[in-house]
């Protein structure tokens, strides 16, 4: 994007700059079903073991926010549903933005596109 900058006493400077707009989830929903429970561990085991599909959403299925997807994230689902371990990671409860910078992207989250 272009963008001109005009100051007070008329001097003005145009730059380029970049820019993303963050795709809306919810962590530990790596189904995509706009909801935590028991299908989102197991959508998660299934693919990192069983050649199950792969998140449309990777931020998504890294339900614990370490950055990567792997058997701690499955964890993370159940101890939250089943062992009072408290909340997940932002954003938890509601479609959000990650607030954290890690190499997994959120290409399709389906259940926050009216968010």
């Amino acid at each position: 994007i272009w963008l001109t900058v005009t100051n007070d006493a008329g001097l003005s400077d145009t730059t380029c700059r970049s820019f993303c707009i963050a795709e809306l989830f919810l962590r530990g929903a790596p189904n995509s079903s706009g909801e935590v429970d028991i299908a989102d561990a197991i959508f998660t085991l299934r693919s990192l073991f069983a050649q199950g599909a792969e998140p449309g959403c990777l931020d998504a299925g890294d339900a614990n926010d370490s950055g990567e997807i792997d058997i701690a994230d499955a964890i993370a689902v159940l101890s939250h549903l089943f062992a009072q371990a408290g909340p997940l990671p932002a954003p938890s409860g509601d479609c959000g933005a990650d607030p954290t910078e890690d190499a997994l992207d959120c290409v399709a989250f389906t259940a926050c596109a009216g968010d």
